[in-house]
């Protein structure tokens, strides 16, 4: 059988997988009749649910994905712990085989070597991929082969998932008088909506939505799905700043794994967090702009001020520079040094941040003139 670019046969098809994810749809739903048909039904049987769905969905975002996957921040060993077991939950595979999957889907997007490419179909890109047989060796990064508890995870993998995804949860439910709505809403259930909210992002958000900050790949920013994969579904920003903590970058935008790390980072449990200069968000935004409004190419006012904007941007760049080699410099002075050098590393560190803050204030204030350049051009006479 035939979908999208994709043969699906015997020969093709990894059985493992394929019988594997069958199985967890089909039991899915009898178990979920059965829980209607059989059962009543209570609100905290679903409201354990969705504190569940979080649980299992933010260990692979918050955890599989922006920690593991892109280093946008650091934690300790005890998040580490939970963001394992709780995304081993999720039952996506071991964080190890998930996040080296990803690597390759961003260092290849929307080619051949992708391993959700959507150009080979919808079908393929949200799931198919699952199914069919891989003769690639995979290949693991260094960085998550020697963190022990990532190997842990990867070893025990089955065991945990298994307890933690539909063993704790069904006995939880059946202990508390719902045998067929453990299973059906606490374990099958909540598991294919976290399934397919993580797949959406694969397919869905690689086809439909907005390209505010890059049309260079096919990711999409897409705020439905953003609020079904606890804010994934930024993914044309996160595509084109990958290592950024954060998916949506408004306050208000609805990004729960971005709020729970920047609670950690309130809280003195997460540190380093990685956020893309608002210089280089700007600049992204003011090309794409520019490529939807041809206008912007021709107007003379609106490429002086991109043009000023540029020079602003590279001074920027070079006084950020120069303030990490001055940090740097600073960690790896010894002791009896720092006194010496300590009245002179204040005033200079302040006088950069100054600037800095002086010249991203210039780069905003350059933007929103262009803008409003590029709108009155658009106003007909």
């Amino acid at each position: 059988m035939k979908i999208g670019n994709k043969e699906y046969n015997l020969k093709t098809l990894d059985l493992f997988n394929t019988g594997f994810i069958v199985a967890f749809h089909i039991f899915g739903i009898i178990a979920l009749y059965m829980h209607f048909a059989t059962e009543q039904t209570h609100w905290l049987l679903w409201v354990s649910a969705i504190a569940l769905y979080f649980l299992t969905g933010m260990g692979v975002t918050a955890g599989y994905h922006r920690l593991f996957s892109h280093r946008a921040y650091k934690t300790n060993s005890f998040m580490e712990f939970l963001y394992l077991v709780f995304g081993a939950g999720a039952f996506e595979n071991s964080c190890l085989k998930w996040s080296a999957d990803h690597r390759v889907h961003h260092n290849h997007v929307d080619t051949e070597k992708d391993p959700y490419n959507i150009k080979e179909g919808f079908f393929f890109a949200h799931i198919g991929w699952i199914f069919l047989k891989t003769n690639k060796e995979p290949h693991y990064p260094k960085d998550l082969t020697s963190d022990k508890l990532v190997m842990w995870q990867h070893k025990y993998y089955l065991i945990i998932a298994s307890l933690v995804g539909i063993i704790i949860p069904w006995y939880l439910g059946a202990l508390a008088g719902y045998f067929w709505g453990g299973l059906g809403v606490l374990a099958l259930g909540r598991l294919l909506f976290v399934y397919h909210s993580t797949f959406f992002i694969n397919s869905l958000c690689h086809m439909v939505g907005t390209q505010p900050f890059s049309d260079e790949h096919t990711a999409r920013d897409s705020v439905v799905m953003a609020f079904f994969s606890y804010g994934e579904g930024f993914h044309n920003f996160h595509h084109q700043f990958q290592t950024d903590y954060r998916n949506g970058i408004r306050w208000y935008y609805y990004d729960p794994t971005k709020w729970l790390i920047m609670f950690l980072h309130k809280i003195g449990v997460a540190k380093d967090l990685k956020q893309t200069p608002q210089i280089d968000i700007l600049r992204a935004k003011m090309i794409m702009a520019s490529k939807k409004n041809k206008v912007a190419s021709t107007l003379p006012q609106a490429t002086s001020i991109a043009q000023s904007f540029d020079e602003v941007a590279k001074k920027w760049k070079t006084l950020k520079s120069e303030y990490n080699r001055l940090s740097q410099d600073l960690v790896q002075m010894k002791d009896d040094k720092l006194e010496q050098f300590d009245h002179q590393y204040i005033q200079r560190k302040a006088e950069l941040l100054k600037a800095l803050e002086h010249s991203q204030n210039e780069c905003e204030r350059l933007f929103y003139k262009w803008s409003q350049q590029i709108s009155m051009a658009q106003i007909p006479a």
